[in-house]
């Protein structure tokens, strides 16, 4: 169970396997490094922040990039409608 405010974010293997010139891979690590420091940006901002990241990252893109971002804002009670 999530507390409230709590966030996650999900990227596709297009995120963490983008190759730069040398073979590189983007790599989980660096990834969560990314996530963790642009924690407070609004979720247009972070997505395009690593987008641009990738982009300068990787030689050319070969896999389609998919990222999930969650933002836990409550627990609603049993009898709330969705």
């Amino acid at each position: 169970e999530g507390a409230a405010g709590a966030a996650g974010e999900i990227g596709t293997d297009g995120v963490t396997e983008a190759q730069d010139t040398k073979g590189q891979l983007y790599g989980e690590d660096r990834f969560r490094q990314y996530a963790e420091g642009h924690k407070e940006e609004q979720q247009k901002q972070f997505i395009d922040g690593l987008l641009d990241e990738l982009s300068s990252f990787q030689k050319d893109q070969f896999d389609d990039i998919t990222v999930l971002l969650l933002d836990y804002k409550k627990r609603m009670n049993s009898d709330e409608n969705i």
